[in-house]
C-alpha cells in the first residue's frame, strides 16, 4: 500500500516538474468567491483538438476564450465564472461512470500536464476548474477489484462488499429485490447498486477511506479549485444501512472526513454534491458541501411549469414559495449554502424536455438565471442543443444566455441575493423578488409561462416609489406604474428595479 502511494505521488511530482519547465507554471492567486455561473463540460463530447473524434483537454483549452476571455468589455464570450469537467481519469461506461484507474488520465483526453495547463489557463481568465468524481463504485476491471477477488488475504478485500455464494440477502426492500443487486464472479458474490459491471465500494474499510482521500488530495494538488461528487447520498445505500437516520449519519460522517482532508490542501476548496432526493434529504448535506444540486427545480418544477404554462410545481405548490422554503431548510445546516440550479445533465437536455421549442428553452434559462444559487449551464444549452446533439436553428439562444449572465453579474440581488415570493393574480405568471440587503437592491422578476400575452396585478409594486425595467426579453412588455400591473408577451421575462 505504501509503495503504491509513493508511486502515484512520484508520478504527480514528475508531471508537475515537467509542467513548470514547459509552461513556467505558477499557481495563481486564489479565486475566493464560489458564487457565479458555471459551465459543465462532458469532456469527450466537447472540443476535439487532434481529429480523433473524441473531445479532449486541449480542446477545452483552445476554447477557453469563448467561455471567458477575461475582458469585461467584450461581448463575444459567454462570461462564466467556472467550468465543471466530467471525470478525466481512466474510466469505462456511459459518461465515464465506471472508474478504472483514478490516478491515470484517460489517454483519449490527454495527460496530467494537459490538466495542469487547463487549470492554469482557466484561472488566468478568472474561471475555477471543478472536476466531477465518482466514489460510490469502481468498474469490476479496476485493479482494486481484481486484487480483491484474487485472494482472501488481499489488502483490497475490504474495499468491496464481497460474500460467499451461500450468502442470502434480504428479500424485501422498498425498491427492488436485493438479490438482484448481488452478482457472481470467481466464486464470490459482490454488491452493486448500479449494475453488474460495477462493484460498490465498502466505506466501512478505513484503508479505502484513506485511499479515496488521497485521490482527492492528488487532484487538488494539481490545482483543481473544487470537486463535484456524484451520488453523494449513496456512499451507504438503503441496502447497506436500511435505517434512514443511521444511513444519513454514516454518509455525513464520511463526507465530513473527506471535506476536512480536502481543506488541508485548499481551505477555499469548492465542494459540490449530487443528491438525487427530496429537499428534506438534501438539506443536511450542506453541513459538508458548499453546493448541492437542486433536483426539484431542475428535473421537475421548471420543465413542468413551462410545459403546463402554469405557476404550479410538480408537488402542487407555488414555485417561489417552495423555493423559499427549500432555501430556509438549507440555512439550518450550512453557513452559506449555495443552491445548484441546472436545466440539463447527462440524462437529458432542457431543449428536449420542452419539446424542441426555442422560446420555451429560453424561458427556462431566464428562470434559472434569476433564481438564488449558482446556475450550471450544461454544454449545448446555450446553443439550443437537444438530446440527439441537434442544434436548434434559433440563433438568438446564445445571445439570450450571454445577456442573462451579464445581467446576473451586474446585480448583487441576482448573484447572491435572497428570494421573496410575491402576490400576483395570474396562474400563468411566475413572479418573485430578489433582494440584497447589503447592497440595498430589490429586483422584481416576472415570467410569462404561456404562449399568450398575459397581464398580472402584482401587489408588491405598490410598496415602491421608483420602478424601472432593467431587462426585458420582448419589446412588447409593458408596466403600468400607477396600477401595479404588467403585461408580458408569450414566454417573456421582465426584471424591474424597485426603490
Amino acid at each position: 500500500m505504501n509503495e503504491k502511494k509513493a508511486r502515484f505521488i512520484s508520478i504527480g511530482m514528475v508531471a508537475l516538474a515537467v509542467l513548470v519547465g514547459i509552461f513556467g507554471y505558477t499557481r495563481p492567486e486564489k479565486l475566493l468567491s464560489k458564487e457565479g455561473v458555471y459551465y459543465y463540460i462532458p469532456v469527450g463530447d466537447y472540443m476535439d483538438s487532434n481529429g480523433d473524434g473524441v473531445g479532449d483537454i486541449q480542446g477545452i483549452i483552445r476554447n477557453l476564450d469563448s467561455l471567458n476571455d477575461s475582458n469585461p468589455n467584450t461581448s463575444t464570450d459567454l462570461g462564466v465564472n467556472g467550468i465543471v469537467i466530467s471525470p478525466v481519469y481512466l474510466a469505462k461506461g456511459p459518461n465515464k461512470s465506471e472508474p478504472l484507474d483514478y490516478y491515470k488520465i484517460d489517454p483519449e483526453y490527454g495527460n496530467l500536464i494537459d490538466l495542469e495547463e487547463l487549470i492554469s489557463e482557466a484561472n488566468k481568465r478568472g474561471m475555477k476548474v471543478i472536476m466531477e468524481m465518482e466514489f460510490n463504485h469502481t468498474s469490476i476491471d479496476h485493479e482494486w477489484f481484481r486484487q480483491a477477488l484474487s485472494s482472501a488475504k488481499s489488502p483490497f478485500r475490504s474495499y468491496y462488499n464481497l460474500k460467499g455464494l451461500d450468502y442470502q440477502p434480504r428479500t424485501e426492500s422498498r425498491l427492488v429485490n436485493e438479490e438482484s443487486l448481488w452478482h457472481r464472479l470467481n466464486g464470490l458474490k459482490y454488491f452493486s447498486y448500479k449494475d453488474y459491471m460495477t462493484a460498490d465500494l465498502n466505506y466501512e474499510s478505513a484503508e479505502l477511506r484513506n485511499d479515496i482521500k488521497e485521490i482527492a488530495i492528488f487532484y487538488l494538488e494539481t490545482g483543481l479549485n473544487g470537486l463535484k461528487l456524484k451520488n453523494a447520498n449513496n456512499i451507504y445505500t438503503y441496502y447497506e444501512e436500511p435505517n434512514e437516520d443511521s444511513r444519513l449519519e454514516k454518509n455525513l460522517d464520511w463526507w465530513q472526513s473527506f471535506r476536512l482532508a480536502c481543506k488541508e490542501v485548499d481551505p477555499d476548496v469548492y465542494l459540490i454534491a449530487d443528491v438525487n432526493d427530496r429537499a428534506a434529504v438534501i438539506a443536511p448535506y450542506f453541513k459538508e458541501f458548499n453546493t448541492v444540486m437542486n433536483v426539484f427545480a431542475g428535473e421537475r418544477a421548471i420543465p413542468y411549469m413551462i410545459k403546463s404554462g402554469k405557476d404550479m410545481s410538480a408537488d402542487n405548490g407555488m414555485f417561489a414559495k417552495q423555493m423559499d422554503n427549500i432555501s430556509s431548510s438549507y440555512k439550518k445546516y450550512g453557513k452559506n449554502p449555495i443552491d445548484g440550479i441546472y436545466l440539463s445533465d447527462e440524462s437529458g437536455t432542457i431543449m428536449s424536455k420542452v419539446g424542441n421549442h426555442a422560446k420555451k428553452s429560453k424561458l427556462a434559462a431566464s428562470i434559472m438565471m434569476t433564481l438564488p444559487g449558482n446556475p450550471f449551464i450544461y454544454y449545448g444549452d446555450e446553443l439550443g442543443m437537444n438530446d440527439e446533439k441537434i442544434q436548434n436553428p434559433d440563433s438568438t439562444i446564445y445571445n439570450h444566455y450571454t445577456d442573462l449572465i451579464r445581467l446576473r453579474q451586474l446585480h448583487p440581488a441576482l448573484k447572491t441575493g435572497s428570494l421573496i415570493e410575491t402576490s400576483d393574480d395570474n396562474v400563468h405568471v411566475l413572479s418573485y423578488i430578489r433582494y440584497d440587503s447589503k447592497e440595498k437592491e430589490n429586483l422584481l422578476v416576472i415570467h410569462n409561462l404561456s404562449d399568450d400575452t398575459q397581464s398580472a396585478y402584482i401587489r408588491e409594486l405598490k410598496s415602491y416609489d421608483e420602478k424601472n425595467i432593467i431587462h426585458s426579453t420582448s419589446n412588447h412588455d409593458v408596466m403600468d406604474k400607477n396600477l401595479s400591473k404588467v403585461q408580458l408577451s408569450g414566454y417573456s421575462t421582465l426584471v424591474i428595479s424597485l426603490k
